[in-house]
């Protein structure tokens, strides 16, 4: 007789919560990936899992990978369900594992500066509870409320004062994974070491293809003692790329740096009183009071002598005051006809400001509105999200709209020598594309898959990882 995934786990996990009900099974068939939004019936029952498990412990998440294994059926971490690119979209057939249960923080140690999560705690939780004993974590995604820290480490994602505390990449100091196999994995939490590769980086960004994270060590600072932001508007959005150029060869990391086109920035000059504006900049400066001021004076020297002209503070200000606000995307995909999204990739500083010109002026014929921002700089280059609103004369127009303007700005961030993805993960959107930029090290990832999940058990189709190793 053929054993049923069900039955394999209720014989060795009777007591853990297992739901086929219609309800469970469609609320975690999708997650805020747009294209999500606009499927058909017929499509969304080819993504409804056969079941969704929820986890409370790593001796459950163990359970229900060994079932998995024992009767061939896929597997699917889902955390909050806050991804945009369908990393967390399973398929029928499939079983999700539903981790919001695992929310405990296990462990935290003011001295050596580290906190011990489970992968369902929200980054908006965590942070509350740092906040209160004077901590933080630094990592503040438009989605800290609503994504997990499981999530998060999974998509190797960053927030917006990263030029500040890195992204979540250099704050894991320890992971838990349960793998494949059903074995744990436990890395151990030191200042740093030279023992060998960094393996535990595979599982940051992995999408859950690689293992199931069931604890998280995190690296937390205090709090800054002072916070200060600052406006400038710039008379291009070139000369603006060049004065955060030219702090960060003058070794300046302003913790917040954001700069906007004319288009997008309209939508800040409203919140301070003005229709419009020309490109305009928000840094933010937070530290040591001394220390944040001193360095605010020195980026205010680089911004005037590239034309830079400051706002002061206000405007920065109404930016923090709605930084979490992710309304827009919601709105923007309601209905039929329309779509929203926003599009994030990285560059050298050598093709930034260009790469805008032409994205813009590629995706524009498909667009009710592209406007743009750069955030998250480094010494080498930065980020650039292209943010598109869409409108269709029905849901099959604005569907190719859609997948026009990703396949364009997938195809220019190549060739401007960047990265298809700086923070939102692959998913399915970005999927088909993966292999051009990794090239060779596509080949290399899949055999890493086939090592460590050679069933193809987890996650399958994620990260362009298909089966056979080519």
């Amino acid at each position: 007789m053929t054993v049923t995934f069900s039955q394999a786990l209720a014989s060795s996990r009777p007591s853990l919560r297992i739901s086929a009900d219609a309800a469970d099974r469609t609320a975690h068939a999708r997650d805020w990936w747009p294209r999500a939004a606009k499927w058909t019936d017929e499509e969304l029952d080819r993504h409804r899992p056969d079941a969704v498990v929820f986890a409370t412990g790593e001796e459950d998440c163990i359970a229900v990978v060994a079932a998995c294994r024992d009767t061939g059926t896929k597997l699917v971490t889902y955390g909050a369900g806050s991804g945009v690119v369908g990393a967390a979209v399973p398929d029928s057939g499939s079983v999700v594992i539903d981790m919001r249960g695992m929310s405990r923080i296990v462990a935290f140690n003011a001295t050596d500066g580290f906190v011990t999560v489970e992968p369902g705690c929200l980054g908006g939780e965590l942070e509350n509870w740092l906040n209160e004993r004077g901590f933080t974590l630094g990592h503040y995604p438009q989605s800290l409320h609503l994504a997990s820290i499981g999530g998060l480490i999974s998509t190797r994602s960053t927030g917006t004062f990263s030029n500040k505390y890195g992204g979540i990449e250099e704050l894991v100091l320890a992971l838990r994974v349960v793998g494949a196999d059903g074995s744990v994995t436990a890395f151990r939490n030191t200042p740093r070491n030279s023992s060998g590769p960094a393996l535990q980086q595979l599982f940051i960004g992995a999408e859950g293809t690689l293992g199931v994270i069931t604890q998280a060590t995190l690296r937390v600072f205090p709090r800054a003692e002072r916070r200060i932001f600052e406006g400038y508007q710039f008379p291009s959005v070139a000369a603006g790329v060049e004065a955060v150029r030219k702090a960060y060869a003058a070794h300046l990391r302003p913790a917040v740096l954001r700069l906007y086109d004319e288009t997008e920035a309209a939508n800040l000059y409203r919140r301070v009183g003005r229709d419009s504006g020309p490109p305009l900049l928000i840094a933010g400066f937070e530290g040591l009071s001394g220390v944040a001021a001193a360095e605010q004076a020195a980026f205010a020297a680089i911004a005037k002598a590239e034309g830079g002209i400051s706002l002061g503070p206000d405007i920065g200000n109404a930016w923090e005051a709605h930084r979490f606000d992710a309304n827009w995307l919601t709105a923007g995909n309601e209905g039929p006809r329309r779509m929203a999204d926003a599009i994030e990739i990285a560059l050298p500083w050598s093709t930034l400001a260009e790469a805008h010109a032409a994205i813009t002026a590629e995706v524009a014929p498909y667009c009710a509105t592209v406007m743009s921002h750069y955030s998250h700089f480094y010494s080498t280059g930065g980020a650039l999200y292209v943010i598109v609103l869409l409108e269709g004369a029905d849901t099959a127009s604005v569907l190719e709209q859609y997948r026009q303007v990703w396949d364009r700005v997938m195809r220019k961030a190549l060739a401007f020598g960047g990265s298809l993805a700086h923070h939102h993960g692959v998913g399915r959107q970005r999927a088909p594309f993966l292999p051009q930029e990794l090239d060779g090290g596509h080949r290399l990832l899949q055999l890493v898959k086939a090592a460590l999940d050679p069933e193809g058990i987890l996650n399958p189709g994620k990260l362009a990882l298909n089966g056979a190793v080519q």
